[in-house]
């Protein structure tokens, strides 16, 4: 099973996602049309390299997390892909997801949207490119929420 998950901020007043620009065009037109595609969410804004929406992950959950390089990096968990233990049917299994690390600023209001998924959440597309090939088949259950141990959670440094 292959896990896709993305942090995403939206505004507070409309909920619209709320990406960075990820290049400075010398160009003022430019720089408004670009404007204009992330404020009225049109165009390439949904895909692409144009904005950064925010931080992502991902995971094949049959690799094995190392405990030992974990243990001094509450933050970051660190998988070394060196060896796989398969998902057995019906076997629930915790899954530590490193996500990319990013500094969003954040407003009063503004929403988190968070969001688990079995393929990319916000695809690259490159004609002619395909997706990396996932080993997702069959039914997948995902259990959120609860309580002790077991509870799901976003770990979330702030300053």
């Amino acid at each position: 099973m292959d896990v896709y998950v993305q942090v995403e901020k939206l505004s507070a007043d409309h909920h619209s996602r709320q990406g960075s620009l990820c290049v400075q065009p010398p160009n003022p037109v430019m720089k408004f049309v670009f404007k204009l595609m992330h404020d009225y969410q049109v165009g390439v804004t949904k895909t692409g390299p144009l904005f950064y929406w925010g931080p992502s992950g991902v995971l094949r959950a049959s690799h094995a997390l190392d405990r030992e390089e974990s243990s001094s990096t509450l933050y970051h968990p660190v998988y070394k892909h060196d060896r796989e233990v398969k998902l057995q049917s019906g076997e629930r299994r915790t899954l530590d997801i490193p996500l990319k690390a990013a500094g969003l600023y954040w407003e009063m209001g503004d929403v988190l949207k968070f969001t688990v998924s079995g393929k990319e959440v916000v695809p690259f597309p490159i004609p002619g490119v395909s997706s990396p090939a996932t080993r997702n088949a069959g039914k997948h259950v995902i259990h959120c929420g609860g309580l002790g141990p077991s509870s799901s959670y976003l770990l979330i440094p702030y300053v």
